[in-house]
Formats: C-alpha cells, structure tokens, sequence
C-alpha cells in the first residue's frame, strides 16, 4: 500500500507541476501579449513623432528652397542689369571709338585731298613748263 500511496502522490505532484507550468505559461503568454501590445503602442507613437517631424523637416526645408530661388532670382536680376550697364557702356565706348575713327578717316581724307591738290598743282605747273620748253625747242 505504500506503493500505490506513493504512485497516487508522485501523481498528484506531477498534476500539480504540470498545472503549475500551465499557469506559469499562460502568464508569460500574457505578458507576451502586453509586451507586444506595448511595443506597437510605442512604434506607433514613434512613427507618429516621425511623420511630424519629417513634416516639420519637409516644410522647413521648402521655405529654404523658396529663399534660395528668391535670392537666385534677385541676384540674377541684379546681374542682368549690371551686364545690360556693361554692354551700355562699351557700346558708347565703341560708337565713341568709330567716331574717332571717322574723324581720323576724315582728317587723313582731307591731308590727302590737299596732298593731291598740291600735287597736281606741281605736276600741271610741270607739264605748263615741259609745254613752254617744247614750244622754245621747236
């Protein structure tokens, strides 16, 4: 009797282990759960905080680009005049550069014309004489 005393109480152990580790796994199993419950929770707020922060990020990060394609467009603007001043200027300096031209053009053209007119002054008075001479040859 002692035996089966034993056999019913090494039976009742292992009932008692065994409920034991079911409860003991069905409380993991539930702080399983929490935890998992937990941690979407916190990805989600993590998420959350990204897509503001990324939002914040996009926004600034708009208005950048706005102020650096205003500022482009201002200096461009402002170079555009400068090189319009520029070209301005050195068309007056070339017209003005032409005309000097044209008045050295001129000034050379009327040297000439008095060279020319003096020379066919000598060269008539020339020709008057070899005239003259052949007449008093003849």
């Amino acid at each position: 009797m002692g035996l089966v005393k034993n056999m019913e109480a090494l039976a009742a152990e292992i009932i008692r282990s065994f409920d034991h580790r079911k409860e003991n796994l069905a409380g993991i199993r539930r702080e399983t759960a929490a935890l998992l419950e937990e941690f979407a929770a916190q990805r989600e707020e993590k998420a959350k905080q990204l897509r503001e922060i990324l939002a914040a990020f996009r926004e600034e990060l708009e208005e950048e680009v706005r102020r650096l394609l205003e500022f482009f467009q201002d200096e461009r603007a402002e170079m555009a005049a400068e090189l319009r001043e520029m070209l301005a200027a050195d068309k007056r300096a070339r017209v003005e550069q032409v005309r000097d031209l044209l008045a050295e053009l001129e000034a050379a053209r009327e040297k000439l014309q008095e060279e020319l007119a003096r020379f066919e002054a000598v060269w008539l008075e020339l020709a008057e004489t070899m005239r003259r001479k052949r007449e008093l040859d003849c």
